[in-house]
Parts: structure tokens; C-alpha cells; sequence
């Protein structure tokens, strides 16, 4: 029963963690159920009703392999798989070195599993400083100065913001206020505001006008 119990809760919480990732291709998929059959290979094989502590551990340093995995892959998602990215070299190569290390046949223990997620962070933050291509340096200029006569006067800057799921680019003009949500045209996420405050996770997109702070004075979090 406990050997049971434990399968069950431990399906559960992978089960959660596949409802909780955004829509993948095909081969992403494939990743995360190849994974996912490793890990049950390795439970059918444990004796009947018995487990044991390490057995335990060794199940739960397997689930974080699975995590990661998804996490990895959700960043993927959320950067349009880095494509038309400046960096965009720079990005795979990081990418395929977080993947290796997830992958790799060495144990899931708590310092890898660290190692890991330093990768996963360092890629997000490369990829939030990556610019897409598309757009020069001159051609942000003048599409700026093009929106300038909508900005309220002495006021022309930090009405760029970036979505906070991706790097998709967008403008509120007059005070700069949010005041209404919209749906990102990239990847769907929630992007504006009300009330003159802005969604959780927006960014200020200084790369389009030098803004250091939004045109109106709220707090970016």
C-alpha cells in the first residue's frame, strides 16, 4: 500500500506539472514523455510493496529532472524557440547545454539539480536582453518619434513595454498609463493594465526610447 500511495501522489504531481506547460510541438513532447516512461520503467521495476528510502529519494531526484525539463522547455516556448534573435546562436547553444545536463545519465541529486536551474536562469536572462531582429537601432527611433504626437507634451518617454512572456513590444500612448488588457499577439499572455497599473510582469522597453522608468509613475512588477 505504501509503494501504491506514494506511485499515485507522485503521478499526480507530474500529471499537475504537464497541465501547468503551455502548448508544445511535437518533438518538445516527446522529450517530456520519453522522460516520463524512463521514470515509470524504473517504478514498475521496484518490488512489490516495498520501497525504500533511497528508492524514495532517487524517485523524487527523477521528478526534478522532469521539472526542469518542462521549465526548460516553457522558456523555449515563451522566447518563440529563440528565433530572430540577435543572440539567437548564443541562446541554442545554452539551451542545448541545459539540455544536456537534464538528459545526461548522471543522478539528479540536489547539486545538479542546482547546476540546472543556474543554466535556466542565466538562458531567461539572455534571452530577456536579447533584442529580436527586425528592427535597427534607427528604425525603433523613428517609429518612436511616429508615436511621439500621441504622448501627452514633456512627456515622450517609458510608453514602450514588453510583454511578460516574451518579447513582443507594445505602446501606450497619452499618459502612459495602462488602462486597458489585451492579449499579447505573439503568445496570448495578458498584456496592459487597469487603473493605470500594469499586468504583473511587465517590462519596460527602454530599447525603443532610452526610458529608465514608465511615463506614468508606478512601480514595474
Amino acid at each position: 500500500m505504501q509503494l501504491f500511495v506514494f506511485i499515485v501522489e507522485f503521478l499526480e504531481r507530474v500529471k499537475q506539472r504537464v497541465l501547468d506547460v503551455k502548448t508544445m510541438n511535437m518533438s518538445m513532447s516527446c522529450l517530456l514523455l520519453q522522460l516520463l516512461d524512463e521514470i515509470l520503467v524504473y517504478v514498475v521495476g521496484i518490488p512489490h510493496d516495498k520501497l525504500s528510502q533511497q528508492q524514495a529519494l532517487d524517485l523524487n531526484f527523477e521528478l526534478e529532472r522532469f521539472y526542469a525539463l518542462a521549465n526548460l522547455l516553457e522558456l523555449k516556448i515563451g522566447f518563440h524557440d529563440f528565433n530572430n534573435f540577435y543572440n539567437e546562436r548564443a541562446l541554442i547553444d545554452l539551451y542545448d547545454k541545459c539540455l544536456g545536463e537534464i538528459l545526461c545519465l548522471d543522478r539528479f541529486d540536489r547539486v545538479r539539480k542546482d547546476e540546472v536551474n543556474t543554466l535556466i536562469n542565466e538562458l531567461g536572462d539572455q534571452a530577456e536582453r536579447g533584442v529580436p531582429k527586425g528592427l535597427t537601432p534607427d528604425e525603433r527611433r523613428m517609429i518612436h518619434l511616429a508615436m511621439v504626437k500621441d504622448f501627452y507634451p514633456g512627456n515622450e518617454q517609458g510608453h514602450w513595454f514588453k510583454c511578460g512572456s516574451c518579447p513582443e513590444i507594445y505602446c501606450i500612448t497619452e499618459c502612459g498609463g495602462a488602462m486597458q488588457m489585451a492579449s499579447c499577439p505573439s503568445c496570448k499572455a495578458t498584456i496592459g493594465g487597469e487603473h493605470h497599473r500594469y499586468v504583473a510582469g511587465t517590462r519596460l522597453a527602454s530599447e525603443m526610447d532610452g526610458a529608465t522608468r514608465p511615463a506614468w509613475p508606478v512601480t514595474l512588477h
